[in-house]
């Protein structure tokens, strides 16, 4: 909480068009709301319980980090994130979790969170990181995925 709360306060919420995955390309709803950055991978919509989590990609923590070099590198993914998501064109889409039937919403799921894909000018948020070393890829299928990566405390340099 301590950690939402300090988010908001440093980086004040973000104006961003909420979409939702699945409907027609026809129907247009138009959601306008505001979020904050929580870390690399996770921002919080406001108004919602729990925060968003950002799926296709894994970034550093900086609230458990296994090492120095994962809370460095997990800060630096933060402030890419609040960086990119400083343009006038951002788009979050909800997308469902990998989770077991049921349990979406709980914290069985993504400790209560929902998954969403968030673009800035058309471009995916986690292809970015991926691509500027600040995270790596993490593909869940079906209701399942893999251990989380965490490969940064055997990269320190």
């Amino acid at each position: 909480m301590v950690g939402l709360l300090y988010s908001l306060f440093e980086t004040g919420p973000k104006q961003f068009f909420l979409g939702t995955a699945g409907k027609s390309p026809n129907v247009v709803e138009q959601v306008w709301s505001s979020f904050t950055v929580t870390d690399g991978d996770t921002v919080h919509v406001a108004g919602e319980r729990a925060g968003t989590r950002l799926v296709g990609f894994n970034t550093p923590e900086t609230f458990s980090p296994e090492c120095t070099h994962e809370r460095q590198l997990g800060n630096r993914a933060k402030a890419r994130l609040k960086e990119l998501v400083s343009s006038p064109d951002v788009q979050l889409t909800k997308v469902a979790c990998a989770c077991p039937t049921g349990t979406e919403g709980t914290d069985a799921c993504n400790y209560g969170r929902s998954c969403g894909v968030l673009k800035v000018d058309g471009r995916d948020v986690g292809q970015i990181l991926i691509a500027e070393g600040l995270a790596v890829p993490f593909i869940c299928r079906g209701d399942r995925c893999p251990r989380t990566p965490r490969p940064w405390c055997g990269q320190q340099s």
